[in-house]
């Protein structure tokens, strides 16, 4: 965490790692809405289940837990380009009130078994070692990102429906 939003969220104990799509937006979603979401870039026009979002504010008041962006999106809410990552921030933290106050990053610069999220999640944890109680919000547990290494700390959602009450539950039970 840099400096800046460490002064800001001083050292937090307990964090949720997480994903956006298949999370906070899904396919059952996208259809009842009419996006054509095998179009990315509508996953990107900022489309979340408003169910989803109120689903991970109740995590976050129950728990107090901080958010730290292990999904693609972090390319974008920690983008160089102003326009884009303000834009989203605002969405975040403006309409949701949901601040996230870090991101996985790639700590090396090779290409492989670093560039995996789950990777990505262990480092994090090593390098925040003030960090007691962690939950993983995501739709991947695919072999080829392997999260289920985490555990029960790994709460699996599906992109056909994204975050449901039994995985909310599950995460204030990790994070309490």
């Amino acid at each position: 965490m840099n400096k800046r939003l460490m002064k800001k969220y001083g050292n937090p104990k307990k964090i949720l790692f997480l994903d956006c799509d298949g999370v906070l937006n899904s396919e059952t979603y996208f259809k009842h809405n009419n996006f054509d979401y095998t179009n990315t870039c509508n996953a990107y026009k900022y489309n979340h289940d408003i169910e989803c979002i109120k689903r991970l504010k109740k995590i976050i008041k129950e728990t107090n837990c901080k958010i730290v962006l292990s999904s693609t999106w972090k390319f974008f809410y920690f983008a160089d380009d102003r326009y884009f990552s303000n834009k989203l921030r605002k969405l975040f933290n403006n309409k949701y009130k949901i601040r996230i106050i870090d991101r996985t990053t790639f700590k090396y610069k090779t290409i492989g078994k670093y560039q995996k999220r789950a990777y990505q999640i262990k480092q994090y944890l090593l390098d925040h070692k003030n960090i007691v109680k962690y939950a993983i919000l995501d739709d991947d547990s695919n072999d080829e990102d392997d999260l289920t290494l985490f555990g029960d700390h790994f709460v699996p959602t599906t992109w056909t429906n994204g975050l449901q009450d039994e995985h909310v539950n599950k995460c204030i039970k990790l994070l309490k």
